[in-house]
């Protein structure tokens, strides 16, 4: 996927902050921002946590997180949207797009395919 990107000439930046310095997006005409989630109620530590030390595929606990009640609730009312803060750093006619930090730990196959997805859409006009 990031070969195909490339071919069709998406520039790639990696751990950078665009809220530091909005004018980088200035040569663009798409942009996708993989900003991660902003969670609620201290839940951020407790997702890193369980994700990048494997404790969510543990019996227990995958069980728990299988729950289609919890996810949802986990997903929706457990995070915060961060998709504001960053449309308001683009100009008139940019196409901006935010998705999660496809990159980190845990990430779901959808969730990666999004990133790059969003990256190859069609330009429009």
């Amino acid at each position: 996927m990031t070969a195909a990107c490339k071919m069709k000439g998406v520039v790639f930046r990696f751990a950078t902050d665009v809220t530091a310095d909005p004018s980088m997006l200035t040569p663009f005409d798409r942009i996708v921002i993989a900003s991660g989630a902003a969670y609620r109620f201290g839940l951020g530590l407790f997702a890193a946590w369980a994700l990048d030390s494997g404790a969510a595929r543990w019996p227990g606990i995958a069980q728990l997180l299988s729950n289609a009640k919890l996810r949802d609730w986990f997903y929706y009312r457990g995070r915060r949207a961060t998709t504001g803060r960053f449309k308001r750093l683009t100009r008139p006619g940019q196409t901006t797009i935010v998705i999660g930090d496809a990159i980190k730990a845990g990430k779901s196959k959808q969730a990666i395919t999004s990133a790059f997805d969003a990256a190859l859409l069609p330009k429009a006009g």
